[in-house]
């Protein structure tokens, strides 16, 4: 067995002393009811399997799914799936052959389920002769074996390297389009840059309603066209087109992009007066419109206050006001809401980082010295800040809200818990082709610049899974596009 796939589990996240989130406790309460279990069963396995999946636990869930084998327990519908999702985001394409050749064995090749998430693997993993191969076998089960997400899955995998006239070969022999799959191609085409090629599709859908208005105006905000995207959107209700809470929130994330805080309000006008709830999406995007780049304290009061009528309890709503004050210098009212919040009793999630690396996970907090290499580590970190400063990077000191001084503003950049974890990457995985740091808050300007900086001058891959979404580091660039 690959030393990468080690079952040895010992140190995971939440044995961090610094660490309490929810998400961190569950994983260790899963891992604490399997270690106590005598003889644990499928059920048992699939549900951690599972578990550690969706909290992208990847490595680990691999390995319970290695253990299980070894068990001689037999996998079934329920346990393919997770395990091919892991295998996708660790992006081990060998791994998803063996994978594959367990379901062969186990005669699950036919359950639309497992071939869906099958064809995926292949498809994220950059192995579209597999994929399509596996979609082109299934066709011996009938037409029913293969669902529409099936084809919107290997069409989305050749728009996502390049190859659009597989891509559109597909889809022209598709039994029935239904709008999903023209929203799947556009989707695709966006995702890759390719806007006129998108455009010139979306100029050929004859329904287009909701969802495929959606992707048009998400696709330009992913490719930072901003002010195109609010035209789209003025467009879609000048055609009597209903926007959903997706469309809103994208509408709105493209105003507090574009600093278009007059558009930005006529939304939210047009949200009150429609019947909108303001529900937890609409509402961070309102937060986003008043964040501190546009200092706008008024908006930002009140997407406060109904944040915290949403959840009282929710650290979030007196985060946002107070990092608003912060970055308008209003150093009194920022005491003033944390105050508020110690005596409300609610307190702020810690923020964490966390890398596995050859089955080990190691957790780290800002500022952090509990780890045993901790000196080399930082020496790591100096470096790697050192060298991004020679080709241009510079500390983006306004993303530390605090009053004190611009040089302990970098100092305090220096030791975010990403950084540390990257550090750590460097110097213990020097067999890893892809560094992948998971981080519990959204990750802020200044690690994400210097994460750019660092994979081109280290030469890797890192990605970096923020609350909100992936961030693929290349060469100097991101996934994003700087649009986050």
């Amino acid at each position: 067995m690959p030393k990468s796939f080690s079952t040895n589990t010992s140190q995971t996240p939440e044995s961090s002393p610094t660490s309490c989130s929810f998400q961190k406790n569950f994983i260790d309460y899963a891992l604490s009811i399997f270690r106590h279990s005598k003889n644990p069963n499928i059920y048992i396995f699939n549900s951690l399997i599972r578990a550690l999946a969706d909290n992208s636990y990847f490595m680990t869930s691999i390995s319970y799914f290695l253990v299980m084998l070894r068990s001689n327990i037999r996998p079934n519908t329920l346990t393919f799936p997770f395990v091919l999702k892991s295998t996708a985001a660790l992006q081990e394409g060998w791994l998803g052959m063996q994978i594959h050749t367990q379901i062969f064995k186990s005669c699950l090749l036919r359950d639309r389920l497992v071939l869906l998430y099958l064809v995926d693997m292949y498809a994220k993993v950059g192995l579209l002769e597999s994929a399509s191969q596996v979609f082109d076998e299934s066709s011996q089960w009938g037409d029913e074996a293969r669902s529409t997400l099936l084809w919107n899955v290997l069409i989305n995998g050749h728009c996502k390297v390049g190859k659009w006239v597989k891509a559109m070969e597909l889809f022209e022999v598709m039994p029935e389009k239904y709008g999903s799959t023209w929203s799947t191609l556009i989707n695709g085409l966006m995702k890759a840059g390719e806007i006129n090629r998108a455009m010139e599709l979306w100029d050929s859908v004859e329904e287009r309603n909701v969802v495929s208005w959606t992707t048009m105006i998400n696709g330009f905000s992913q490719n930072g066209q901003h002010e195109k995207a609010l035209s789209m959107f003025t467009k879609m209700l000048e055609e009597g087109v209903e926007p959903n809470d997706q469309t809103i929130v994208c509408a709105l994330l493209d105003c507090a992009k574009a600093g278009a805080l007059d558009t930005g309000t006529r939304i939210h006008d047009y949200i009150l007066s429609n019947g909108f709830t303001l529900n937890k999406g609409i509402t961070a995007a309102l937060v986003d419109i008043a964040c501190r780049a546009h200092k706008n304290i008024q908006m930002a009061e009140y997407a406060s206050e109904k944040l915290l009528e949403l959840e009282p309890k929710h650290p979030g709503g007196y985060v946002f006001l107070s990092n608003v004050y912060a970055g308008a210098g209003k150093w009194q009212e920022v005491e003033r809401v944390r105050t508020k919040m110690k005596n409300k009793g609610v307190a702020k999630d810690p923020g964490w980082s966390y890398i596995e690396i050859d089955g080990q996970v190691t957790s780290f907090v800002a500022g952090d010295h509990f780890h045993d290499r901790s000196d080399e580590i930082h020496l790591k970190l100096d470096e790697i800040t050192k060298n991004a400063r020679e080709s241009g990077y510079m500390p983006e000191t306004e993303w530390v809200l605090h009053n004190i001084e611009e040089e302990e503003k970098e100092s305090s950049l220096g030791s975010h818990s990403k950084k540390l974890a990257l550090a750590f990457a460097l110097i213990a995985g020097d067999d890893l082709k892809v560094i992948r740091i998971v981080k519990n808050l959204k990750i802020c300007g200044d690690c994400h610049s210097l994460m750019k900086y660092a994979s081109k001058m280290t030469k890797r891959d890192i990605v970096v899974r923020d609350i909100k979404r992936f961030h693929h580091f290349k060469n100097g660039s991101c996934s994003c596009q700087d649009y986050w």
